[in-house]
């Protein structure tokens, strides 16, 4: 609602932020991909959640990540474990190593979604598929929760 009503009053005024590299025409997702992450180095919540959220509809899997990032930490922004789930699911699903291993972790632990200790497995294998660090550790993890009978084939 903050974000609809701040997009609303930017649009009304005609306010215009100082044009960087991925505002130009032309420029790739790359650029704005790159400008929205100065933004967000530099503090400037409001800057990058509308790139993100901009290239992250475009089906940017990077972007669908950092946004995901920006939901469950809350920066700038109230946290919002099931939009973060939302976004890193998408992210995911287009073979986004960092939001699989974070997707694994929500499954694991019930964050904005309920536990569910297969998906969470599955999306931590993909994870390790890539060598994401972490994974493996996880998948462990929940082998050692399993008990012995529980065998796990190598991703």
């Amino acid at each position: 609602m903050y974000r609809a009503a701040l997009l609303g009053l930017v649009c009304a005024l005609g306010v215009a932020a100082q044009p960087r590299a991925g505002d130009m025409p032309g420029a790739g997702p790359d650029a704005a991909l790159q400008a929205a992450l100065a933004d967000y180095a530099q503090g400037d919540w409001d800057s990058a959640w509308f790139r993100l959220w901009g290239l992250a509809q475009q089906g940017n899997p990077a972007a669908q990540f950092d946004l995901a990032q920006l939901y469950r930490f809350g920066k700038g922004i109230p946290a919002d474990l099931h939009l973060a789930f939302t976004w890193y699911e998408k992210a995911a699903a287009q073979g986004h190593g960092y939001a699989q291993y974070n997707l694994g972790v929500m499954y694991e632990f019930g964050q904005g979604t309920t536990p569910d200790l297969a998906q969470a497995r599955a999306w931590y294998s993909r994870a390790a598929a890539q060598n994401v660090a972490g994974s493996r550790a996880a998948l462990d993890r929940l082998d050692l929760a399993a008990g012995p009978s529980h065998s796990r084939s190598s991703p």
